[in-house]
């Protein structure tokens, strides 16, 4: 069950520690900020929550920046024991699906395993398993995501989150079937190709890329009410949480979430501006990492 767990980080966007092995392809730049806030730091980076093995190790100064961190910042963390139970209670809500939805699901399930299993599931987390799918039918794995990466090497820092496991599933769970039905058929209809697009705006840092996959993954029959719940309104929320938790914290903080919340109009970072943080990108300006080993 905690492999299904896993799968809600991936949607939500919108899960190996490696040998020295694996290197990043040179020219990887995530985005990647340092944050100013009342004499306080924290490094803001966006993430995947699937990945391959060349995805690590993370550039140099990302990796730098983790290992000078005084806590670990996410979302949610995947590790909650209560995962299960939680899954148990928002996300096995069977429900009938529309004609089209319906139509759709018997083109895509044919013998698929996975499909079996689909009808005793909420329709949104139907669609995060198929999406999960796909990512995995392309090469792309829950358990090399940036946040099972950074969770694998936090050693003895606290892992704070901006969010909780909770809070995340009974959003999905308050949307209307109409919407949690439209994110099924989006989950069916996207291209591969996109699915490649994702991933390629990640590794380059294209915020403009990501911020219009998401609009385009997100908006629905040009309605903005995914968008707005699950990305706008979020947005807000966690930078309030990380105002609070740079006041309470005096070492850099390094905050890791889903890149998407850092792209387009209501990114997490322009609540932070708005808020009084200032920032820089890294891949742009120089930030203040320390070179070498922390003490």
């Amino acid at each position: 069950m905690r492999a299904t767990s896993r799968l809600l980080w991936f949607f939500l966007g919108c899960g190996l520690l490696l040998s020295g092995v694996a290197q990043a392809k040179d020219g990887d730049t995530p985005p990647f900020y340092q944050l100013e806030f009342a004499g306080k730091t924290a490094f803001l980076m966006g993430s995947v929550h699937v990945g391959k093995a060349d995805f690590y190790p993370l550039s140099n100064q990302i990796e730098q920046a983790y290992r000078h961190a005084g806590a670990l910042v996410l979302e949610a963390d995947v590790r909650d024991p209560a995962a299960q139970q939680l899954l148990q209670k928002y996300g096995l809500k069977a429900a009938i699906p529309d004609e089209e939805t319906q139509t759709l699901l018997q083109e895509y399930c044919g013998g698929k395993p996975l499909c079996r299993q689909l009808a005793m599931m909420s329709p949104w987390l139907q669609s995060v398993q198929i999406s999960m799918q796909r990512f995995v039918e392309l090469g792309y794995q829950p358990s090399l995501g940036v946040e099972q990466y950074l969770l694998d090497g936090v050693g003895d820092k606290p892992v704070l989150e901006l969010e909780s496991t909770e809070m995340q599933l009974a959003l999905l769970d308050s949307l209307a079937l109409e919407y949690q039905w439209s994110m099924v058929r989006e989950s069916i209809r996207g291209e591969d190709r996109e699915i490649q697009a994702l991933i390629t705006a990640w590794r380059s840092g294209n915020e403009k890329a990501l911020a219009e996959l998401m609009l385009h993954q997100l908006s629905t029959e040009g309605e903005d009410v995914l968008l707005e719940k699950l990305l706008w309104q979020r947005n807000q929320g966690m930078a309030e949480r990380l105002l609070s938790l740079m006041g309470s914290n005096q070492a850099p903080l390094f905050v890791a979430v889903g890149a998407g919340h850092l792209a387009g109009k209501r990114s997490l970072l322009e609540y932070l501006h708005k808020a009084g943080v200032s920032s820089r990108n890294c891949w742009r300006q120089s930030c203040d990492i320390p070179p070498g080993e922390a003490n």
